[in-house]
């Protein structure tokens, strides 16, 4: 019982003994972890000079005007007047279709409207009659009305057969097939010697000198395009420039190295109306003729003119939505800052609000990173300027024995 007893003590303090060292490790590691000081890379929050650019993965551009040419009447095409890629305007000729049924109908109504007219006058002359008889009392009233009613009969049959005729003649106008809008003969679906049925399109005609898309945006990043009437430089993917419609290009063109004019056109819901999101139309002066109807990938919109704003580096972001950021705090420690971001550059993002001029951001990354942290911070200086009001800048800060630009 005494050496069982003894086993028994022994195990139970092992088992403490073994929990206490876990536990007393765990508070090592711990303190060893809150005492760690991480080296990290960082930038001030400072005015940079910054031209905005946008991007999409993909817009598909529409002409602002294109629609097909399409027969009315049904007949054999007989003559095309313009070829594809031909300038036209609104109403002129394209191509004849002749339905040679439309002519000899003409001539039957012809001869049915002499016969009405027959019938008219001598129906009139019986009504004319009646009346005369009727007022010596040689006949009945009857008889009047009936030759009254005969009468009008003869004129309606008139009046149907001009309203006929009227409407052959109106088919034989459409058998000139014009354009219904000014632009460019972009497809002649139908040759001459084809037989159409009404309805069929016979030509594509559109305007591809100014072409649109639309992009939805947020109300904060379209707020931070202004004057959103400015003009602004759209490009492309040098590997998307194939002719679908085979257009002609502009004179002075510059290829896969053409740089587009590109304004804000619409905006829906309006500006004045409260919303998160909204629709932008944009409109791009094609005037080179590079461009046609379809779409394009890797699009970039630069504005024309920088502007001075408070930036940070856009490896400061801590995720996607940009909307948050690490900062160093007076005591070296690193703290989540939630922020309100605007326009962009290649580099660098607008900071809207959530940062003031001169704090420093981490831009090494934010993987594993959490609040409270310490960490000592090397400044990255190389874009940084002086402020609007003259004071010091990380640049200036990094200056002396090498320790002034660290925290």
């Amino acid at each position: 019982m005494i050496a069982l007893t003894g086993i028994l003590v022994f195990a139970v303090a092992l088992v403490a003994y073994g929990a206490w060292l876990n536990h007393a490790g765990e508070n090592v590691i711990a303190e060893r972890m809150g005492n760690r000081v991480l080296p990290l890379r960082g930038e001030r929050a400072h005015i940079h000079r910054l031209q905005a650019v946008m991007t999409q993965d993909m817009v598909n551009l529409a002409p602002e005007q294109m629609t097909d040419a399409v027969t009315r009447v049904e007949g054999v095409i007989t003559e095309a007047y313009v070829a594809p890629h031909t300038h036209v305007h609104k109403g002129q000729p394209i191509c004849r279709i002749v339905n040679e049924d439309i002519p000899l109908k003409i001539l039957q109504v012809d001869s049915n409207i002499a016969k009405a007219e027959a019938e008219k006058k001598r129906s009139g002359n019986m009504y004319a009659r009646h009346q005369a008889l009727l007022a010596q009392d040689a006949t009945s009233v009857e008889k009047v009305e009936e030759a009254e009613a005969g009468y009008k009969a003869a004129c309606a049959a008139i009046d149907e057969l001009q309203a006929q005729r009227e409407q052959l003649l109106v088919m034989q106008g459409r058998q000139t097939i014009v354009s219904p809008i000014d632009g460019e003969v972009l497809m002649m679906y139908r040759q001459a010697g084809s037989f159409v049925q009404a309805g069929t399109a016979i030509a594509l005609v559109g305007d591809f000198s100014r072409l649109r898309f639309s992009a939805a945006m947020s109300d904060e990043m379209l707020r931070s395009l202004l004057p959103m009437d400015s003009e602004r430089e759209i490009t492309f993917s040098a590997a998307d420039f194939t002719k679908v419609y085979n257009t002609r290009y502009g004179a002075g063109n510059e290829g896969q190295g053409q740089h587009f004019s590109v304004r804000i056109t619409d905006i829906q819901p309006a500006l004045s109306e409260a919303a998160s999101m909204r629709n932008v139309v944009w409109s791009i002066d094609n005037a080179s003729g590079v461009l046609e109807a379809q779409s394009y990938s890797g699009v970039r919109i630069t504005e024309m003119q920088p502007h001075q704003v408070l930036a940070v580096p856009l490896d400061a972001m801590i995720d996607r939505q940009r909307d948050a950021v690490f900062v160093l705090t007076d005591d070296g420690r690193i703290e989540r800052q939630a922020i309100r971001t605007g326009a962009q550059d290649a580099d660098y993002v607008e900071v809207l609000s959530g940062l003031r001029e001169g704090e420093i951001v981490v831009t090494s990354g934010a993987e594993g990173l959490e609040d409270g942290m310490r960490a000592t911070v090397e400044l990255d200086t190389d874009d940084c300027v002086p402020s609007a009001d003259g004071g010091q800048t990380a640049a200036d800060g990094a200056k002396g024995d090498g320790t002034d630009g660290r925290k």
